[in-house]
Parts: structure tokens; sequence; C-alpha cells
């Protein structure tokens, strides 16, 4: 009996979730108003992953449109798997690129010397990494290694951020990919299919996220990023405070809670 009650407790609250997603997905739309979003055309691109997946959670459409253009460095980020999982995770990454048809490389130990060789051998136009609003230490870590080699090797290029698991402050938001109806679906149905070791993530969220910033283009969804040029991005990196890392991920599921407070965090 109490197996039984457990699991219609369950089953309850994830529908109370779901309906309260779609409440604060339409209201958090309402509120966003139309601005011009440039594309990432005729750029090369360099695309930082610190954990597989999210290259494709971010920058999906860069990897489908530009495959010639992208390069995405894997940054090898342990991510609390154990050594079996990782490897897996691994292979699922290396499956995309070869289907795609992008170049994937990893990075050694240590990964800023890594970068520097990197960007000192190669043409770069932009380097994508995960938004500095974000809750994962391994991602900061990223920022971290790259912002030392770039600056290290006298980097001038650009350097975008992409949304991961937390959404983008909507003035932050510069440039896009903008996605129908059922390009959304499909990205999110080709990440399970491509990421099975994945298949816990709560897409629903990830999608809302993603429609609710097609309000800023007028189109239906659309992958979010904010591009300047390193200097002013690395004037403006920041580390959040322990206790911002703690709400964001306690309330990760809070669509509308977590889009304020990192709204109101760019304010002060």
């Amino acid at each position: 009996m109490n197996i039984i009650f457990r699991k219609l407790k369950a089953a309850k609250n994830i529908v109370v979730r779901i309906f309260r997603w779609q409440k604060d997905g339409i209201l958090c739309r309402k509120e966003l108003k139309q601005k011009e979003l440039l594309s990432l055309d005729n750029k090369r691109i360099v695309v930082l992953a610190p954990h597989s997946d999210d290259e494709w959670i971010g920058c999906s459409r860069l990897l489908l449109k530009y495959p010639d253009n992208v390069t995405v460095i894997n940054m090898d980020m342990q991510g609390g798997d154990s050594e079996e999982l990782h490897a897996l995770r691994f292979e699922e990454m290396r499956f995309v690129a070869q289907k795609i048809r992008y170049e994937l490389i990893t990075t050694g130990k240590n990964k800023e010397e890594f970068l520097c060789q990197f960007l000192m051998e190669n043409s770069v136009d932009i380097v994508m990494l995960p938004s500095y609003y974000d809750w994962h230490d391994e991602h900061f870590a990223v920022m971290d290694a790259f912002s030392c080699a770039a600056e290290k090797i006298g980097y001038d290029g650009l350097v975008g951020m992409y949304q991961v698991s937390l959404p983008m402050p909507e003035s932050l938001i510069n440039y896009a990919s903008v996605m129908r109806k059922k390009e959304l679906k499909r990205k999110w149905r080709d990440l399970r299919k491509y990421y099975p070791s994945q298949d816990f993530l709560p897409i629903k969220r990830f999608m809302l996220n993603e429609h609710i910033n097609g309000k800023l283009s007028g189109s239906y969804a659309l992958e979010a990023y904010s591009v300047q040029d390193f200097s002013a991005w690395k004037n403006q990196l920041f580390p959040l405070a322990a206790e911002d890392k703690k709400v964001l991920s306690n309330n990760i599921q809070n669509i509308a809670y977590c889009r304020n407070y990192i709204q109101n965090k760019l304010k002060r």
C-alpha cells in the first residue's frame, strides 16, 4: 500500500509541476518585448562543452547549420559521473559529431594550456561557452580556463554565452537561432535519441524556456546567445556567490522564480 501511495504522490507531483511550468511559460513569455537579434552567419565558431550534451542543449542550431565552421571542444569535466558513465557520455557525444560531421576534439589534462595552443594555431571568430548565470561549478571552471588562456595569448575575438539549464537574462540576449514549433520538438526528441544516458532531464522545462525566449524575436522559440568582445566579457565575468548557486539549484524547477531571480541579480 505504501508503494502505491508513493507512486500516486509522485505522479501527482509531476502533473502539478507540468501545469505550473505551462502557466509560467505563458506569463513569462507575455512579459518579454520583441527586439532585434542577430545570427551567427559566416563565423568560425568554437563551442566549449563542459559535459557531453551541453553542446547540443545550448548550440544545436549552430551545429546543424554550420557543421563545416564549428569545432566542439569536449572539456572533459567529470560531472560526478562514474568512469563507465563518463566514457558512455563521450561515445554519445562522438556519435553526434560523426553524424552531423562537425569537428570534435578533447582537451588534455591541462585545459588552460590546451586552449592556449588551440587558439594560437587556429583561426577563431567566436568562442561559445555556458552563460555565467549558472549553478554548476564545472561550468565556471571552463570559463576560468578559457579566460586565463585567452588573456595569456591576447585573444581579441568574440565570446558567446549559450543557455544550458538556467535561463539567460533577456537583456543579455543579442544573438539567436530561431526555431519553429516542430524544430523545437525535434531538437529535444533528438537529444533523447542521441544522449540516452541523459533521459532523466526535465526536457519540458528546457523547451519552455526556449519557447519563452522566442517572444524576443517574434518566433515560436529560439536558442539564445549573448555575444560580446573578449574584454567586455572578461570585465563582466563573475562567479555567482555560493548562496546564489544554492538558491538557483534548489529552485531550478521553478521557471518564473529562476527567471526573476537572475534578472534581479543583473540589476544590482
